[in-house]
C-alpha cells in the first residue's frame, strides 16, 4: 500500500503535484537455479492525473485536476542482491473511471481505456517480510483516445510504497 505522485505530460501544468492512492496484490517466482533472479505480476489499483493551482490575477485561486484511477496489472523480471530488490518490466491499465473538471480542456470520457507502460523500480527489504519501494512508471502510450483533436497526454508517476512478502 503507498500512493503514487503523478504528472501527464502536454497538459501543461508541471510537477507530480497529483497525489493518489497506490495499492494491491502479487505474486512472485523465484528461480530455483538463480534465486537472484525472479518473475512476478500484480493487480493493482492506481490514482493517477495531474494538478495544477491557477492564478487568474485574482485572489481566488482555482485548480485545474485531471483524475484517472486504473487498475494496473504489470509483469516484472527483478534481481535481488543483498537487501535491495530491483525490477524492470511492463504494466498493462485499464481505466475504470476519470474525471477532470472545468478548469481543464478535457472531459472525462476524453481518456483511452487502456494503457501499455514501462516500470522500473527497487525495493530495500528491512526485515525478511517488509519492503520500502520506490517505483517509476511511464506510459508508451498516449492517454488521450485517438479521435479527440487535442494535445496528446503521457502520463508519469513515482509510486512509493511499503510491502509486506510472505
Amino acid at each position: 500500500m503507498g500512493f503514487n505522485a503523478t504528472q501527464l505530460d502536454g497538459d501543461q501544468y508541471r510537477g507530480y503535484d497529483k497525489v493518489g492512492l497506490h495499492g494491491g496484490l502479487g505474486v512472485s517466482y523465484r528461480f530455483p537455479n538463480n534465486p537472484k533472479l525472479g518473475l512476478g505480476t500484480e493487480i493493482i489499483f492506481s490514482a493517477e492525473g495531474s494538478s495544477e493551482k491557477i492564478n487568474f490575477s485574482s485572489s481566488n485561486n482555482t485548480q485545474g485536476v485531471i483524475s484517472l484511477n486504473y487498475i494496473r496489472i504489470p509483469l516484472l523480471f527483478s534481481f535481488r542482491e543483498w537487501k535491495f530488490d530491483f525490477h524492470a518490466g511492463a504494466s498493462y491499465g485499464r481505466l475504470i473511471g476519470s474525471d477532470t473538471n472545468e478548469f481543464t480542456i478535457y472531459l472525462a470520457d476524453d481518456f483511452r481505456q487502456d494503457d501499455i507502460g514501462i516500470v522500473l523500480g527497487a525495493s530495500y527489504m528491512f526485515t525478511d517480510n517488509w519492503a520500502l519501494t520506490f517505483r517509476f512508471s511511464r506510459s508508451v502510450m498516449n492517454t488521450v483516445k485517438p479521435e479527440i483533436n487535442r494535445d496528446a497526454l503521457n502520463g508519469h508517476f513515482l509510486t512509493f510504497r511499503v510491502e509486506y512478502r510472505i
